[in-house]
């Protein structure tokens, strides 16, 4: 089964619908950019949404003795897709998130970073450097005593110890730590500068860390999620003492419009941040030059 790292629903609002009706999106691949450098012209890739970064069966556990546990995953991440359209109808009308929206945002945006190549090359890290126990035990903190008592009986299940398991299992767990450490954020809602857009990439939710390559959420941590062509989302804690930039001007839970310069910075780093494919938006903006 072809299974999306990137959500279908998310890439279709940077999307647009050919002569076919088939959803297509418009994509710089960045393994290109020496070539287009060269050349000095950019190269629009029109990829299909149906395809384009997805693996086959990549959130499904192997040979586990529990039949239901095969593709929990990807049931987990199709429950929350659903319910994305009722998010995007709220940002339309550009009032204040209402607490269902603010909850739907918190699960999509911890959803989407666990798909992501960014968290696994992350955990992989981790795991090399020896730090996976410890990220184990810090992913269970917020739990009840019964949850991590299944979830550890879980973890040592030697069905779960290596591998793609491993990898899912983790998954599974800090999507669900990184679901309530959201809680100690404060969001802003940004629109950019007149004439411009927001773009995505493969690795949508950007983590800024200023304390350690170790640690995903800190009290430092800033996160950047590009919702649309049109809005997109900022996380800090409140008790970060050292902000960014790009959140001058921005206020807690209220839509602003970005500067120019801080449109330009924010895309740079969602760009920077991409493992190969740029995402952009408004196609009809994008012709070949």
């Amino acid at each position: 089964m072809n299974q999306h790292l990137v959500s279908e629903v998310y890439l279709k609002q940077f999307g647009y619908q050919d002569k076919n009706s088939q959803w297509r999106v418009c994509v710089l691949e960045k393994s290109k950019f020496p070539l287009m450098a060269k050349a000095n012209k950019r190269w629009i890739a029109h990829k299909s949404i149906g395809s384009v970064l997805s693996k086959e069966d990549h959130f499904d556990f192997d040979d586990t003795d529990n039949p239901e546990f095969v593709r929990m995953i990807e049931t987990a991440n199709t429950e929350v897709e659903t319910l994305l359209p009722e998010l995007y109808r709220e940002l339309k009308t550009g009032r204040k998130l209402s607490k269902r929206g603010e909850s739907i945002l918190a699960h999509f945006v911890s959803n989407l970073f666990v798909r992501t190549s960014y968290f696994d090359a992350w955990l992989e890290n981790m795991i090399e450097v020896g730090g996976f126990e410890r990220l184990m035990e810090e992913c269970l903190f917020f739990n009840t005593e019964q949850e991590n008592a299944e979830f550890t009986k879980l973890i040592k299940n030697p069905q779960f110890a290596s591998g793609k398991n491993r990898t899912n299992m983790s998954r599974f767990l800090f999507w669900n730590y990184f679901l309530r450490r959201l809680s100690e954020f404060q969001y802003y809602i940004l629109e950019p500068a007149k004439g411009t857009g927001w773009i995505s990439c493969d690795n949508p939710v950007v983590v800024l860390n200023h304390v350690n390559a170790q640690s995903v959420i800190a009290f430092e941590t800033e996160i950047i999620f590009p919702l649309n062509s049109h809005k997109l989302v900022l996380f800090k804690t409140a008790r970060s003492k050292k902000v960014s930039g790009i959140f001058k001007g921005a206020r807690h839970k209220n839509t602003t419009t970005a500067t120019s310069e801080i449109t330009e910075e924010i895309n740079r780093i969602v760009s920077d941040t991409a493992e190969d494919m740029v995402i952009i938006p408004d196609v009809q903006q994008h012709r070949e030059f």
